[in-house]
């Protein structure tokens, strides 16, 4: 922490002068000083408001505030930098997703810590607290971004190939595919470690999603359709307007998890992984038909509203193996403890089981 705290001594006066100027918001003068207060601070992320006064002379749209966001290298868990590469070389080609914009993104490879300088929202927007979900209509809303986004990139194949390369090889999609025999490691080590603390059904859910696998997900990427995914969709990675005007919406944060994927999967990992059973079954259906109507306006075809519900199914079955997923990556246990509640509950509320059975994947018993 001390490292990341100390790096952000290198936002300077001069440093953001020179950033400013490049991206054309200082046209004259330049900043005077500038004023840090953390703001997010974990071992491997220091966020930091940056407070910024500028020379009496100075001209431009001059930002008072911005955010410098410092990251920890992990070469193994390959944290660190894809956000710098979404910011750097894909974002620019969203030209309809609600993002924040990134003025500079860099990374230190000597001392292992990359940094980004975005703009600053928070005059504007809020984020909402874990686990307390944002009001419906941000809910709504957010879901219409998400689906805007996959729309935006749907079928794409350029973009989508760009995506692959800077995906790295710790994706849901790897896992799920190429890398499935890790997946099934993980699981087993998760069964070990859990015990009796693990029902029979719900490890039971687990064995018949995992000797599904193989049948279900390779076969499901390569028929496509697919999209850009943000991989870490949850609703608690956007931020939301803090008054209803016309032009501000939400925008979706931290694209350290993006990759190649199946766009209502995502939508099962946005709701099935992290709503509680009772506040799920109230707005899950709704918030698809929404997912669903959206990617329509935004002219994605021949993709009906069964697909999109066989496909949302999917996702939830793949949810299954996310904490153990987490589990294995050293998370903390309140975190994935909480998903498998969750994400059993979703599978047995979608009846996911008799959707193998009647897709031939699975016998009934």
């Amino acid at each position: 922490m001390l490292k990341l705290m100390s790096y952000a001594e290198s936002a300077t006066p001069a440093w953001l002068t020179e950033v400013l100027t490049r991206e054309q918001k200082i046209t004259e003068g330049q900043v005077a000083s500038i004023k840090k207060k953390a703001v997010y601070k974990t071992p491997v992320t220091f966020i930091t408001n940056l407070q910024i006064t500028y020379s009496d002379d100075a001209r431009g749209e001059l930002p008072k505030t911005m955010i410098f966001k410092i990251k920890k290298r992990n070469q193994e868990l390959q944290t660190g930098e894809k956000e710098l590469l979404f910011y750097r070389h894909l974002s620019p080609m969203l030209h309809q997703t609600q993002k924040i914009r990134c003025y500079d993104a860099y990374m230190d490879v000597e001392k292992g810590i990359s940094h980004l300088l975005l703009e600053d929202l928070s005059l504007t927007h809020s984020h909402p607290e874990l686990p307390i979900h944002p009001p419906i209509k941000h809910c709504i809303e957010a879901v219409r971004i998400l689906a805007s986004f996959h729309a935006e990139c749907w079928n794409r194949s350029e973009l989508l190939q760009k995506v692959e390369r800077m995906a790295g090889n710790r994706t849901q999609r790897l896992f799920l595919t190429e890398q499935y025999e890790q997946l099934e490691q993980q699981v087993h080590a998760f069964f070990v470690a859990l015990g009796d603390r693990l029902l029979p059904e719900r490890k039971a859910y687990l064995q018949e999603a995992l000797s599904a696998g193989p049948y279900l997900f390779a076969p499901r990427w390569e028929k496509g359709p697919v999209t850009m995914v943000h991989g870490d969709a949850h609703f608690w990675n956007f931020l939301y307007p803090c008054e209803e005007e016309e032009g501000i919406r939400p925008a979706l944060i931290d694209w350290e998890y993006f990759d190649v994927g199946i766009g209502a999967m995502e939508l099962a990992y946005t709701i099935g992984l992290w709503w509680f059973p009772t506040q799920r079954r109230y707005y899950e259906k709704s918030l698809l038909q929404v997912y669903h109507e959206t990617l329509l306006e935004h002219g994605v075809n021949d993709y009906s509203f069964a697909q999109c519900e066989d496909d949302y199914r999917l996702g939830l079955t793949a949810n299954l193996f996310m904490p153990a997923w987490h589990w294995s990556n050293g998370e903390r246990a309140e975190l994935w403890w909480h998903h498998l509640e969750r994400c059993t509950a979703a599978y047995e509320d979608w009846n996911c089981r008799e959707w193998l059975e009647s897709e031939g994947i699975v016998s009934g018993t």
